[in-house]
């Protein structure tokens, strides 16, 4: 017998795979997922930019958003792209590569060229049949400042007075300091929000959220676990997963029923001395 078959699970609930069949609206996860769907649904906004710590839940409402665009695949493009895996050069490479297939090697280190490019496919293949692009820009914090405002210059294509693509960019709170020093970008930006940490009430939800998708309807938290993992992760999700998947595997290893308040200290102890090990 398994972790997952010990407590009934049919899967991982606590993995870090940003699965959208696990996400949980919280109050600012629900929030920020309709402000996005927002300025998707319109055509005259065309960037946005959302904003969080890092484990904050941002991939996970991203890719909530890019399977519903998904599920329209005949009038949608999407292009979700890590920019820090890149350089500068190389997202647009990258984005140019996701819409029309071109291989990035046989590509030009033109800044230019490439934008060029890009604006005349949007011409030519996406105003033409009536499609829209929607271009997820994660990490985008550590994108240079040049960049930002040629990739914000793709917006500037329109016919009747829309534009066939949405940019939105995703990134730590770096990202906002970085946009208010490029006015050109920041004035351009028509909705923007950042993901808090959630609440203790959103936690605990949380938390029998993710258990209920993978499988298990009763509870094996008791209450006073719910608050101490709140109290120590603070309501980020990453931190949340990260504590509750160590617990069900202790859990599992001790034969427990449940998963109680001495359980969580026993765990965030370890996780403090390998924390304060690692930076030793």
């Amino acid at each position: 017998m398994d972790c997952l078959e010990y407590w009934k699970l049919e899967e991982a609930p606590f993995e870090e795979n940003a699965d959208p069949k696990f996400f949980y609206e919280s109050i600012d996860h629900k929030e920020a997922l309709e402000r996005l769907r927002y300025i998707i649904e319109s055509h005259n906004m065309n960037i946005g930019l959302l904003t969080g710590e890092i484990g904050a839940g941002k991939t996970i409402t991203r890719n909530v958003l890019r399977e519903e665009l998904l599920q329209n695949e005949e009038h949608n493009l999407v292009v979700c792209l890590d920019t820090s895996n890149y350089r500068d050069i190389d997202i647009i490479k990258e984005i140019l590569y996701q819409l029309t297939g071109s291989n990035p090697e046989n590509l030009p280190n033109n800044k230019y060229v490439l934008i060029t490019r890009l604006k005349r496919f949007l011409a030519t293949e996406v105003v033409i049949s009536a499609k829209r692009v929607f271009v997820f820009l994660d990490e985008a914090q550590k994108i240079g400042p040049h960049y930002l405002d040629s990739i914000k210059d793709l917006t500037n294509i329109s016919y009747n007075y829309e534009s066939p693509i949405t940019l939105i960019f995703i990134g730590q709170p770096d990202l906002l300091t970085k946009i208010k020093k490029l006015p050109q970008v920041d004035q351009r930006i028509s909705m923007r929000y950042h993901l808090n940490r959630m609440t203790r009430t959103d936690t605990e939800n949380y938390i029998k959220h993710r258990l209920k998708r993978a499988g298990l309807e009763e509870d094996i938290f008791s209450e006073d676990a719910f608050y101490l993992i709140y109290s120590k992760t603070d309501g980020i999700p990453r931190e949340i997963n990260r504590a509750c998947k160590i617990a069900l595997d202790y859990g599992f290893s001790e034969e427990l029923n449940i998963i109680t308040k001495q359980v969580m200290s026993i765990i965030f102890d370890d996780l403090n001395r390998y924390e304060r090990r690692d930076l030793g």
